[in-house]
């Protein structure tokens, strides 16, 4: 074998070698896509009812929870509990 014959030789196996890989490469990712790349369902949403409240009148809700007539803003400093209320709406207070 000349040098000429062996450089073809080994062009040869490097571009077979190229063609293979390739091929094993798509039957892999196709294996892949359709065996292990399947996830399972997830389950659905479940909707959960509000807990229930110790007390007579409540408002519980999930969303927005909006007055018939007018908007009215109230809020409390610390987080927790409002037992009591000692004002009715129109009353004045400091």
């Amino acid at each position: 074998m000349d040098k000429q014959q062996v450089y073809q030789f080994i062009r040869n196996i490097k571009n077979n070698l190229l063609m293979l890989f390739a091929f094993i490469s798509i039957i892999a990712s196709i294996i892949f896509t359709f065996k292990l790349g399947h996830t399972e369902d997830l389950p659905a949403n479940k909707i959960a009812l509000p807990p229930l409240s110790p007390y007579q009148y409540n408002i519980a809700a999930i969303g927005i929870v909006e007055a018939n007539s007018r908007n009215v803003r109230i809020g409390a400093f610390t987080s927790g509990i409002v037992s009591e209320i000692y004002v009715v709406e129109g009353d004045k207070v400091k």
